[in-house]
């Protein structure tokens, strides 16, 4: 994490460093990344990012959970415009990330994790980790809305809905066709949402050679 040195600079010093970072990493993956490259397009001395972060993993990582945190806070207030409604509130994410495609900013993150799929995924998993994602989102969720058989089952389904929105918000943010993003996770959540067995299946081949 950031030291308090880091915290103390004035803001506009601080996103001018990250969005140096930032570009960094979107340009280059993260082996290849240069903090000296860092450094000069930001203007700082190259002591000055070890007075910030330790190393060029703590600044990676710093930027990931950013980011992490950054799309919890906008499911958060989604949540709250759609009064619970945990799949709409999803849905206007994805759909908010095409539009969000044509922000530099947004465009940059998206590469940094395009370019690192596989990379210290820890920093993200540990920010989007089921339980950890249900304390934060459970009391902006309408349970009554969701077939939950027991409240600790919101942290698995909140990671599996994860599991498809996480791809969605990539391929809506990068700039390509958002409508044919959006309307494939349409039907991938309705998929989730009425379930994939059988309400009354068959009987199996072995039960009726019994009968």
């Amino acid at each position: 994490m950031p030291s308090n040195t880091f915290f103390n600079l004035p803001e506009e010093k601080r996103e001018t460093f990250l969005r140096s970072a930032r570009r960094e990493f979107a340009q280059k993956p993260y082996s290849e990344a240069s903090i000296n490259q860092i450094i000069r397009e930001a203007g700082i001395p190259r002591g000055s990012f070890y007075m910030y972060f330790s190393d060029k993993e703590d600044l990676f990582r710093y930027l990931m959970e950013r980011h992490a945190e950054g799309l919890l806070e906008r499911l958060i207030h989604l949540l709250e415009a759609e009064r619970g409604d945990l799949f709409a509130a999803l849905t206007r994410m994805v759909e908010q990330a095409g539009e969000d495609a044509r922000l530099q900013e947004q465009r940059e993150l998206i590469q940094v994790v395009r370019n690192n799929l596989g990379v210290h995924q820890i920093s993200l998993l540990r920010t989007l980790w089921p339980q950890r994602l249900a304390e934060r989102l459970i009391g902006y969720i309408d349970l009554s809305r969701l077939n939950l058989r027991r409240e600790e089952e919101l942290g698995e389904l909140l990671h599996i809905l994860f599991g498809i929105t996480a791809p969605a918000l990539c391929a809506a943010a990068v700039g390509g066709d958002s409508g044919a993003v959006c309307a494939r996770y349409r039907v991938q959540l309705d998929i989730l949402k009425r379930g994939m067995a059988a309400p009354n299946p068959p009987a199996a081949r072995g039960d009726e050679s019994k009968e």
